[in-house]
């Protein structure tokens, strides 16, 4: 984080993961919720999430303003959809990449909302 104020940065969004901090989702069942979400974040998936966490406590503590970012799965749609963000855990399992990008891009610029 040194770096970036030595840039006179203000301002920094970044892509995390809903699996940063995963909930179950209440029309995923059993099989989901409890043996692959787990599975996927504390196993397969350890150092990567680690590393998220490691991010955005740094990005927390630093004097910027910040936003965090965290999609939950992505898939390809041709163009931007009518997405919606939210603070905390969003409800859905998946995100169009258009949109990750289109709010990514609002969050760095302060636009949204």
């Amino acid at each position: 984080m040194r770096t970036v104020g030595s840039h006179r940065v203000r301002r920094l969004a970044v892509v995390s993961s809903t699996g940063v901090d995963p909930h179950p989702y209440s029309d995923a069942g059993f099989l989901f919720n409890r043996v692959l979400l787990p599975y996927v974040t504390r196993v397969l998936g350890k150092t990567l999430y680690d590393d998220m966490r490691r991010m955005e406590t740094l990005v927390r503590a630093s004097d910027l303003d910040w936003t965090i970012v965290r999609p939950s799965g992505l898939y390809h749609l041709p163009s931007v959809t009518d997405y919606t963000l939210v603070e905390g855990h969003a409800e859905g399992r998946f995100t169009a990449r258009a949109d990750l990008a289109k709010a990514a891009d609002a969050a760095r610029t302060g636009t949204v909302g």
